[in-house]
């Protein structure tokens, strides 16, 4: 795939909730709409768990 992932991570301090949204990013056009999507993989902790 051209481009990179760009990844956007919004957290609901209230809720403990995390919405993980993607965009491809260009060095030389910036961030475009892009109809896939990159496997990506994530750990999300949060403090005072193991």
């Amino acid at each position: 795939k051209a481009g990179h992932p760009m990844l956007s991570v919004t957290i609901d301090q209230r809720t403990g909730t995390m919405q993980v949204t993607q965009a491809r990013w260009e060095r030389t056009t910036g961030s475009s709409a892009f109809p896939g999507i990159w496997d990506i993989p994530i750990t999300w902790t949060r403090e005072g768990e193991d």
